[in-house]
């Protein structure tokens, strides 16, 4: 490794620009400590066709996104799936 990589403090991982560092951590680790309490609907998708509602849901600390779907049963909706996150990652209030 030549003295112009730049690492992050925690995983290792090399990074293009100092400047992407958030006290030492990548946005991958930034991401990975977050819990994500602080967040926000950005939009959501109304499928009638395929009866589902896909609600497009932000982390306003880390600032990821990711997709709940929710299945509509006569107008009724399901237990929501992640898309994009294991289920885990997501706090369910």
């Amino acid at each position: 490794m030549s003295n112009d990589e730049v690492c992050c403090e925690y995983c290792g991982g090399e990074v293009w620009d100092p400047s992407e560092l958030q006290n030492g951590k990548c946005l991958l680790c930034v991401v990975n400590d977050c819990r994500h309490f602080v967040r926000d609907i950005a939009s959501y998708d109304l499928n009638h066709y395929e009866r589902h509602l896909t609600v497009h849901m932000v982390c306003l600390d880390c600032e990821i996104c990711w997709d709940v779907r929710y299945q509509l049963d006569n107008g009724n909706k399901s237990k929501y799936r992640h898309e994009d996150l294991n289920a885990s990652d997501i706090n369910h209030d």
